[in-house]
């Protein structure tokens, strides 16, 4: 039964959807970090990193990412593109987790690490999926769909980061 065959537009839609979201989350992800940076909350919080200690935690999610794509590489096969999303999903679950209630260092970078995991094993499983269950002639289409879910992503968190700018003196911005 590989690959799937396609019943019906609902299950074209809910592929279409679930991968659209995924990608979402990569956008979402990739820009959430940089308000933060500028946060003075954020920076007494982690005892005023510099710039170089900055730089490595950022860098810490693309390093999660290039391993998630690795262990995808590994695990794709085996476990099938819906469990691959749905580890990729929990990956990115925790790693929010973590990321979320870090108040030392080491945290939030396990955190970046995990939630970067995530988003590698997504990036490498959800196109193949994509592409594995819809028919050719919609192939281009949906992978722009699924780009503009990523920059849409990006661009929500970026209206976020610049919203919250205006709350002064509020841990939140």
């Amino acid at each position: 039964m590989y690959p799937p065959k396609l019943e019906g537009q609902n299950l074209l839609f809910g592929t279409t959807m679930s991968c659209g979201l995924g990608f979402m989350l990569f956008g979402y992800d990739q820009g959430v970090f940089g308000g933060l940076l500028a946060n003075p909350n954020f920076l007494l919080t982690f005892n005023d990193p510099d710039t170089t200690i900055q730089g490595q935690i950022v860098s810490t999610y693309t390093v999660g990412c290039i391993f998630g794509a690795l262990l995808s590489l590994v695990l794709g096969d085996i476990l099938g593109r819906r469990k691959s999303v749905t580890l990729g999903c929990a990956f990115l679950t925790v790693g929010g987790i973590l990321q979320a209630t870090a108040f030392t260092l080491p945290h939030m970078i396990i955190g970046r690490v995990i939630g970067g995991l995530g988003i590698g094993v997504n990036t490498t499983t959800i196109p193949m999926w994509q592409s594995e269950t819809c028919k050719p002639s919609l192939r281009g289409k949906l992978v722009a769909i699924q780009l503009t879910f990523l920059v849409f992503g990006f661009v929500l968190t970026n209206w976020m980061n610049f919203g919250f700018t205006y709350v002064a003196n509020n841990p939140v911005s």
